[in-house]
């Protein structure tokens, strides 16, 4: 546990949670004033009865500091709003961006988190008034709330406690609800793509396109190790999907290629290429919310099956360090593996999760799953992408537990529960995520000697400082 949060529960101790209460409250309100300026105004007679209203109707009133700064982060605030809104309580929202970029990742999922939420930017020394007025009622809500949820739910999962939670019914769509207006919009995108509602899969194949659309090039100066990192560690090719959508095609389902840029734009066979022909800030959520799953890298994309309570298979897996990712529930994921060329030899799980621990002890205030592929590159370690008949195998399990038909052997059983157990072990010892999901049977039992015991080897390998 890190040093704030033992303050913390020392604090718990010997002061009044009513006391520490009032304290973050006035905290607030003073960051905010800092953060905005309000100079000058004048409250007119109005103005000050809308704040009596406001302060006679509410029993608190949480600032939200929405994440535009990604679309993983927008999609988990929004996850955390539907699950906790509380209808005593008035929410205001501010946008944080990045310094280096001002788009919003998706037009469309602002419009559904900002429905119900009152946009303080837009009047801003009147709600800081309010503020002020009414300070003992403040508290902040930011992405650290949907973090410490995602903690929550990830150590219940691993404890055996957690259960999955998607909606098998093809015509559920989570927390997305849609106009009739937008229904008729959506489902002529449907059309156009040929694939019917329920009965199609998301495929995504995870590459640097968007990200270098995204961000503004001295950004992408600044970071040209982080692009490179991720282009060996994390990226995939959707050539390696091929195969899948034949099996999917075979077995009555259409596929559908998923991403709002792509460094690829051939014709796949058995894909829809929504991504190039059709794509929309909103057909990224209405085609991932009457899809049977999704089948991918994982990515900030995943938040629209997540919201949406569509089962997700996760492949060529990379990190452990992504709070979005440990919200996942009903998901089956499987990894890269990592591989030393001069050594002959693979990290185990045990031997990746002792890494991370180490990075979040020596690098708390950095960017963790950077810090952990540049950790797999100083020591020399090549990342070995999933190949075929493993994403196969995965999309082969999905559709089993889908139709519920699915049956383990003894030794799938095991594995399961030995790979759970690891990460339960790990995930306690300090505030680090890991993906919500169940592991690949078929890929564990090829791939067994990933839940072996941790080697001295690591210990003797280059710091972890840098």
């Amino acid at each position: 546990m890190n040093a704030g949060n033992t303050v913390k529960r020392l604090l718990k101790l010997f002061v009044p949670e009513n006391v520490l209460r009032l304290k973050r409250c006035i905290g607030i309100v003073r960051s905010l004033h800092k953060r905005f300026d309000s100079t000058g105004y004048v409250p007119t007679q109005e103005d000050m009865n809308q704040m009596a209203l406001i302060r006679r109707t509410y029993k608190k009133i949480a600032v939200l500091q929405m994440p535009c700064r990604n679309i993983a982060g927008m999609g988990l605030m929004y996850q955390w709003l539907c699950e906790h809104r509380s209808s005593d309580t008035l929410y205001l929202f501010y946008r944080e961006y990045f310094e280096h970029s001002k788009k919003i990742p998706n037009r469309f999922l602002e419009k559904l988190i900002c429905r119900d939420l009152v946009d303080m930017e837009e009047n801003l020394p009147f709600w800081l008034r309010v503020l002020k007025m009414c300070f003992w009622k403040v508290e902040s809500l930011d992405f650290g709330d949907a973090y410490s949820s995602g903690i929550r739910i990830s150590r219940q999962f691993y404890a055996g406690k957690g259960a999955y939670r998607y909606d098998t019914d093809s015509r559920q769509t989570g927390y997305f609800s849609f106009t009739e207006q937008e229904i008729r919009e959506g489902d002529e995108i449907l059309d156009q793509l040929k694939i019917a509602s329920g009965n199609y899969v998301c495929l995504f194949a995870r590459d640097a396109t968007y990200y270098n659309q995204f961000y503004d090039g001295r950004f992408l100066d600044e970071t040209k190790w982080a692009n490179e990192r991720m282009a060996r560690y994390r990226d995939s090719d959707i050539e390696r999907f091929q195969s899948v959508a034949a099996y999917l095609h075979s077995s009555g389902l259409s596929c559908v290629r998923m991403g709002a840029a792509v460094s690829k734009k051939d014709t796949l066979a058995h894909m829809a290429d929504y991504t190039n022909e059709r794509r929309s800030d909103f057909g990224d959520v209405y085609v991932f919310s009457h899809a049977k799953f999704f089948l991918g890298d994982a990515s900030g994309i995943f938040v629209f099956p997540l919201l949406a309570k569509k089962p997700i298979a996760f492949t060529n897996v990379s990190s452990f360090f992504s709070a979005g990712d440990s919200q996942t529930e009903g998901s089956l994921m499987i990894y890269k593996k990592f591989y030393h060329p001069s050594d002959d030899r693979y990290l185990t799980l045990r031997e990746i999760l002792e890494v991370h621990v180490r990075l979040l002890q020596e690098h708390r205030e950095e960017n963790l799953t950077l810090c952990f592929w540049r950790w797999l590159s100083e020591n020399g370690y090549i990342a070995i992408s999933n190949s075929e008949a493993e994403i196969n195998e995965l999309a082969e399990e999905m559709l089993q537990i889908l139709d519920r038909n699915v049956s383990y052997t003894d030794e799938e059983v095991i594995l399961k529960r030995k790979y759970k157990s690891i990460m339960y072990e790990y995930i306690i010892k300090d505030q680090f995520l890991a993906v919500c999901a169940e592991i690949g049977a078929k890929w564990i039992t090829k791939n067994a000697w990933f839940l072996g015991s941790s080697s001295s080897v690591i210990l003797s390998e280059k710091s972890i400082s840098t």
